[in-house]
């Protein structure tokens, strides 16, 4: 499940030394339809967020699309998650609900929001949060094009290099501790 500050890592994808990276808004979600499973009807296949930022004072868009097969827990909780304790000054997350034992590989794109050409981001930070270890089933993301990595102090997760990127994973938890 989703449980935000649980396992939390934050990469600055594309930063370069010195300069600030971007604070992405996924407040504007414009269409959830993740691998076609829904839950909006005649729309393109994916996640829309609209303008998750501003380059060179354009909008940019963000979209996630399945890149293989796709199988929700429950594709209603996919697109964004108000909260006043979310991290960021809009208060929403992105979600994304994955069904127990089954895995999605994702595509992130970055597009101008009236042209839908791609657009080359300057440095912003990634997060994810809600990896959990249930000591029955493995969750772990993979993560490319990252440039650095930056763990809170506490973290409940650990990551490792692998071909092209990093996998993060939860931390095993504490006999008696709290999932």
């Amino acid at each position: 499940g989703l449980a935000a500050g649980q396992a939390t890592v934050a990469a600055a994808v594309g930063a370069a030394a010195g300069v600030a990276p971007l604070q992405l808004t996924l407040s504007q979600l414009a269409y959830s339809n993740l691998g076609g499973r829904g839950p909006s009807d005649s729309v393109p296949e994916g996640i829309r967020f609209s303008e998750v930022a501003r380059v060179e004072g354009k909008p940019v868009d963000m979209v996630i699309n399945a890149a293989g097969a796709y199988e929700p827990a429950d594709a209603s909780l996919n697109g964004q998650l108000w909260s006043e304790s979310n991290h960021g000054s809009d208060g929403a997350i992105g979600t994304l609900s994955v069904k127990a034992g089954a895995k999605v590989e994702l595509k992130v794109s970055f597009v101008d929001g009236a042209t839908d050409m791609p657009v080359t981001m300057p440095a912003f930070f990634f997060s994810v949060f809600g990896l959990e270890d249930h000591g029955f089933e493995d969750e772990e993301v993979f993560v490319s094009g990252l440039h650095e990595i930056f763990l809170d102090r506490d973290a409940s997760l650990q990551y490792r290099p692998a071909p092209g990127g990093y996998i993060f994973w939860p931390k095993p938890l504490a006999e008696g501790a709290p999932s």
